[in-house]
């Protein structure tokens, strides 16, 4: 939508279609199945008591895409 307000430190960029390794859910998700590829739990309970250990800095270095911070900040990184 143009009717938009986008604060400043919010980079809008556009992915172009059928590229999912530009996609932060499909980074997460490849992460999560190469880590716990293999392993098997007994029902949705067991799941949910995983003990996942992504924290916000985990996904942040998952989804941070290198190539996206050059075009904005430039090489200074």
């Amino acid at each position: 939508t143009k009717n938009i307000e986008v604060p400043e430190d919010i980079y809008v960029l556009n992915i172009p279609a059928h590229s999912p390794e530009l996609d932060p859910c499909e980074r997460i998700w490849r992460y999560i199945q190469k880590r716990y590829r293999n392993r098997t739990l007994e029902d949705m309970q067991a799941l949910r008591r995983w003990p996942w250990d992504m924290d916000g800095d985990l996904v942040r270095s998952i989804v941070g895409n290198k190539r996206y911070k050059e075009i904005i900040y430039g090489n200074s990184l």
